[in-house]
């Protein structure tokens, strides 16, 4: 048999296994829910951000005959430039003869580089919110922390909420948290006294009534922060950090919002033969970026819990 020079002559682009990444969602993660994914044709290019005219007050009167008042209407625009992200799972053609159905190794593999991929990005949308909000101002941390007596959480994001309807004009649509953080609040004594007298459970629904917003979303991944080949140490990607932000129900270019995800491509999965390893590898690729529309449009409760 000749031999491949080069294994992008035999890639081959997998719909079937792409449908499987696209459709697969790994448990916990909630970027989503801050930062939408927004679908672009290019790598890199503008999002649309609008002025903030609409918040000043116009002599709107026109007289007779007179024209109407001309206002302005600028438009600004934030760059990104989208990364790819890509990683790849041989998988021994022994593997797929000894496997039982519904069991299928090649599906298997495409959702563990998913939940790979997933991880990552979770943790650069992280990273990109917090120093955005850091680097603006934008954050906030509790003189008593939440696992402390005499701590105020249920104030604390409120306070926050009404901080980023002062900034924009409208009311912040989501608050994002920790499963260690809710796990704080479902304890805690201001939210029982709240509930004393009316249900004993807690739930998100629940808290977002309470703070006047559309959901709370509770990330659940966790990360091993050890170095390679030390101990595992398995921590929250959002650890002790809450953030409060405008999220539109419209995803658009041009729909103001406290942030985007850009994307190329979203989870496309390829396959080809490595024939020296008796194999065949599965690849998924993710080309995306992280960016942070409009950081008044959010406020970041900081180093919320002081066991962390």
């Amino acid at each position: 048999m000749p031999a491949v020079l080069d294994v992008r002559d035999v890639i081959v682009s997998d719909p079937v296994l792409t449908q499987v990444a696209i459709g697969y969602r790994p448990q916990g993660a909630i970027a989503e829910r801050l930062m939408p994914t927004l679908p672009v044709n290019q790598s890199s290019g503008k999002i649309v951000k609008f002025g903030r005219e609409s918040f000043r007050p116009e002599n709107a009167r026109r007289g007779v005959g007179s024209e109407s008042r001309r206002v302005d209407w600028s438009v600004d625009s934030i760059s990104y430039s989208c990364e790819e992200y890509s990683l790849e799972i041989a998988v021994d053609d022994r593997i797929v003869q000894n496997s039982q159905n519904p069991i299928d190794p090649l599906t298997s593999a495409t959702q563990q580089l998913v939940d790979m991929l997933t991880l990552a990005a979770e943790i650069r949308a992280k990273d990109a919110i917090v120093n955005a909000l850091t680097s603006a101002g934008y954050t906030t941390t509790p003189t008593t922390k939440w696992d402390q007596a005499n701590s105020t959480p249920i104030t604390d994001m409120k306070n926050a909420i009404a901080a980023v309807q002062a900034r924009i004009g409208v009311r912040p649509t989501t608050v994002a948290m920790s499963r260690r953080v809710w796990d704080v609040l479902v304890e805690h004594s201001q939210v029982a006294d709240r509930l004393k007298f009316t249900t004993p459970n807690f739930t998100v629904d629940i808290l977002a009534r309470w703070l006047d917003i559309r959901e709370i979303v509770v990330g659940e991944m966790l990360y091993n922060t050890a170095v390679e080949g030390a101990t595992e140490s398995l921590s929250y990607v959002w650890g002790d950090t809450v953030v409060i932000a405008y999220v539109p129900t419209r995803v658009a270019i041009n729909e103001p919002a406290f942030a985007y995800r850009p994307t190329v491509r979203n989870f496309a999965v390829e396959r080809y033969r490595d024939e020296p390893a008796v194999s065949t590898v599965i690849r998924v690729r993710h080309e995306v970026a992280e960016v942070v529309t409009a950081p008044d449009a959010g406020h970041a409760l900081t180093d919320v819990l002081a066991s962390i």
